[in-house]
């Protein structure tokens, strides 16, 4: 037909649209030829009605790429993330998260990430998620994911909106797909980093616990503590030293960890949670020219003499994301995943 070109050329422009196109970037002509059983003369054709309306560019042998004006012609879709009110985007383990998440959608060019919040607890709880039910419902938000526990009650609100979802915390019984971290695999990671130390009596340094709240490490901690407390190669308890979130600032850490050393004067291994509270670590260590092992629990670059253990923060973000996404492309709500538990830990050194 001699208006093959035509279709295939209207084919594209509604994948574009529709998000079916992942990132910038459009197939190769001969990816494009072989999907459209057509020549790759009738895909150059079609490619160059899509040129004419400044849809796509040629970039010479790199390939062809959307243009800006495809890019605000393209469907964008609204992605919310569900946590509390107080607990914002400063906690350095949720921010990895968003990292993750807003990179792949970034990629995908399909859309962007807000953070939608309800209080942990009282009456305005309910309302709050009431409230994000309604943004659901006018189409201000396409697809949700969540940060915190839920009730069974709060769970059929959310799925009477008929939205994607996807569940990040471990807490929640699923009805949903799930993405999350394998608390045990960071505990295992740390304790045979322990072990391979020689040292007997560590403490650990962390930020404040918000109840209930599984992004903050809380269950890393516990598993650790049972894993010293089983292998009796240390105290029978771990001292835990929690800095308010307020007091999160350079230097604060210093007389926390002090105040460690003073209670516990045979504390030969330092554990640490929250880029903080690692840095500090490391400075005090350097400062007091002791030379006592610091293990860190934490996906940013090492500080220098720290063995970092890094867990799978931004993967767990890129992963929810991408979920959601096949959710929205594919129609299927209540995928057949039953979840995802990730397990790609790192282990880091800096001299």
């Amino acid at each position: 037909m001699d208006n093959k070109y035509q279709q295939i050329s209207l084919h594209i422009r509604n994948e574009i649209i529709a998000l079916a196109v992942d990132g910038m970037k459009l197939p190769s002509i001969r990816e494009l030829s072989t999907h459209f059983n057509v020549t790759t003369i009738t895909i150059r054709k079609a490619l160059k009605v899509l040129e004419e309306e400044k849809l796509i560019e040629v970039r010479g042998t790199s390939g062809t790429y959307l243009t800006e004006k495809a890019r605000r012609e393209k469907n964008f879709l609204n992605f919310g993330l569900l946590a509390y009110d107080i607990f914002s985007l400063g906690n350095p383990y949720f921010n990895r998260i968003c990292r993750g998440f807003n990179s792949f959608l970034e990629e995908r060019g399909a859309g962007y990430l807000q953070l939608l919040t309800i209080p942990a607890a009282g009456k305005y709880r309910r309302a709050g998620l009431q409230r994000i039910c309604g943004m659901i419902e006018k189409g201000l938000v396409n697809a949700l994911a969540v940060s915190i526990p839920l009730h069974a009650d709060e769970l059929e609100l959310l799925h009477d909106t008929g939205a994607p979802l996807v569940n990040i915390n471990r807490r929640t019984k699923n009805r949903f797909p799930y993405v999350m971290e394998n608390p045990r695999k960071g505990a295992e990671l740390l304790y045979e980093a322990f072990l391979k130390t020689g040292a007997a009596a560590p403490v650990l340094l962390a930020p404040v616990e918000i109840p209930e709240n599984v992004i903050l490490g809380t269950d890393v901690i516990h598993l650790l503590t049972d894993l010293l407390n089983g292998g009796g190669v240390c105290r029978k308890r771990l001292p835990v030293f929690r800095m308010p979130d307020e007091e999160l600032l350079p230097g604060a850490g210093i007389g926390y960890l002090e105040k460690a050393f003073a209670e516990h004067p045979e504390t030969d291994c330092v554990f640490a949670m929250g880029d903080v509270l690692i840095r500090e670590a490391s400075r005090f260590i350097h400062r007091e020219k002791r030379r006592i092992p610091l293990i860190a629990y934490s996906d940013e670059e090492p500080v220098e003499g720290a063995l970092v253990i890094a867990p799978p923060l931004r993967k767990i973000g890129r992963t929810a994301a991408e979920l959601l996404l096949k959710q929205i492309q594919t129609g299927k709500r209540d995928m057949e995943e039953t979840g995802i538990e990730l397990e790609p830990y790192q282990i880091k050194w800096k001299e």
